[in-house]
């Protein structure tokens, strides 16, 4: 476990951005440790399903002053200054800073990490600061804001790790590394799956073999998926795991079906851990969803489950630091996903079609069915993608001040895009009348995403 916590305090500082120098210089350290691990690397502008590989941001310097004294720098800490900020230089008013300064209300004696992954524009740039610093400005003064930043065409990384077992069925195991200068968020989640991965190479015959992936969420797992399309067809089952080195019950989120055998043995597993003292939740669920999502998407339909203690008071801000993390609770957690995965490996489980795909959700009698009659007639939405959609770059993002009840379900909406479920079964998934989810889904088929088949009763 040594080598282990000293590899997570090495890399806790690094600027892991989703494409950055300081992820790259991760991915970097934990080849020191482990030989084995492959860098992939994805060019800026690729095509990954229906996103893009960003380009790299590179945060060079960064201060800002008042009468010549320097208030704030990138040297405070990786999350000073906001994460995909624009190059700026120039003097401003107190009225004009503002909104470039966050702090947060929830967290006031801490940083709170503000982020754009996509879309970078020239408006967003700022620094975060405690509530007690924001409030120590002086209104009345001049300040000078210095941003040195690049954006600019390289590559994005993630790691991978292979572990073969004597069938070519694999279990992948999935991790996130980026979020500069945090732990909790995900780094336990990388350190349980090298724990993990240290105790499943020692096991002979195994059935299934591993897939261990370490990457900046959500893209990384796009990337390496939609250009590795021969690894799909071996992929049994996944897991996902982030937030386990500080207390809290363990909680299990389910796979999109939620009626497979990986859900039933994480469960029995935990039950028997824990003794019942555990928490279960369906996908998409008040949960905290990272490329599990991505793995049970349309088109990639692997059952992944996924593993967390919950958020807690430090989420997202400058406290998530590597001197909170309790290793012994990850190491817990660790062994919990080796016992899931050993009861796996003994069963020798292949998914089913109806594990990768859940079927239609059902009426339970004639009388619910009127219920869901509406004025919309009922149709079949057939997808034409793989993965999430890129909401933003078709203009189909909705913001949830504009209207947050659509805004809630989106999620929910594209992952039963399936060619299964309609868009009665749909609406009454996500909870909402049809005619919502039926106003979106023709902007869905006009962007050329989804075709609408009849439905046959």
């Amino acid at each position: 476990m040594e080598k282990i916590r000293k590899l997570i305090c090495d890399i806790t500082p690094l600027y892991r951005y989703n494409v950055a120098r300081g992820l790259d210089e991760s991915l970097k350290r934990v080849q020191t440790d482990y030989p084995e691990l492959v860098i992939n690397k994805y060019a800026s502008g690729s095509e990954v399903w229906d996103w893009v590989v960003p380009q790299k941001w590179d945060l060079k310097s960064a201060y800002l002053k008042c009468d010549d004294n320097t208030l704030f720098s990138h040297v405070d800490h990786p999350i000073r200054v906001w994460s995909g900020s624009w190059p700026t230089n120039r003097k401003l008013s107190f009225k004009e800073l503002e909104p470039h300064l966050f702090y947060s209300e929830d967290t006031p004696d801490l940083l709170p990490w503000s982020y754009k992954y996509y879309f970078h524009n020239k408006g967003y740039f700022g620094f975060s600061l405690t509530k007690k610093e924001f409030e120590s400005l002086d209104q009345d003064a001049e300040y000078e804001l210095d941003i040195d930043a690049i954006f600019y065409d390289d590559f994005l990384t993630m790691g991978t790790i292979f572990l073969e077992g004597t069938s070519k069925k694999t279990i992948i195991i999935s991790s996130c590394i980026c979020h500069p200068g945090q732990a909790n968020d995900s780094l336990s989640g990388l350190a349980a799956a090298l724990m993990l991965y240290e105790r499943l190479k020692t096991e002979d015959n195994r059935y299934y073999s591993y897939l261990f992936t370490f990457q900046p969420e959500m893209i990384g797992t796009m990337a390496y998926l939609s250009q590795n399309p021969e690894m799909l067809s071996n992929l049994q089952y996944g897991i996902f795991s982030e937030m386990l080195g500080l207390p809290g019950k363990m909680i299990l989120q389910h796979s999109l079906s939620k009626n497979t055998r990986i859900d039933a043995v994480a469960v029995n597993a935990m039950l028997d851990k824990y003794q019942g003292d555990i928490e279960c939740k369906d996908f998409l669920d008040n949960c905290i969803v990272n490329d599990e999502l991505i793995l049970n998407h349309v088109g990639i339909n692997v059952p992944a489950i996924a593993f967390n203690r919950g958020t807690y008071y430090e989420y997202h801000t400058s406290g998530d630091n590597f001197d909170n993390l309790n290793f012994d609770l990850i190491l817990d957690a660790s062994e919990l996903m080796f016992d899931v995965v050993n009861r796996m490996d003994q069963k020798k489980y292949n998914t089913t079609s109806y594990e990768r795909i859940p079927p239609r959700i059902s009426f339970a009698n004639r009388y619910e069915k009127n219920l869901c009659n509406e004025s919309v007639p009922n149709f079949l939405p057939v997808p034409f993608f793989t993965g999430p959609i890129f909401l933003s770059k078709h203009g189909l993002y909705v913001d949830w001040q504009d209207d947050p009840d659509l805004n809630r379900i989106i999620e929910k909406i594209m992952i039963s895009i399936n060619g299964v479920n309609t868009c009665y079964d749909i609406a009454k998934y996500c909870g909402v009348k049809a005619k919502v989810v039926s106003d979106y889904l023709k902007k869905f088929e006009e962007k050329g995403l989804i075709r609408s088949e009849e439905v046959k009763v």
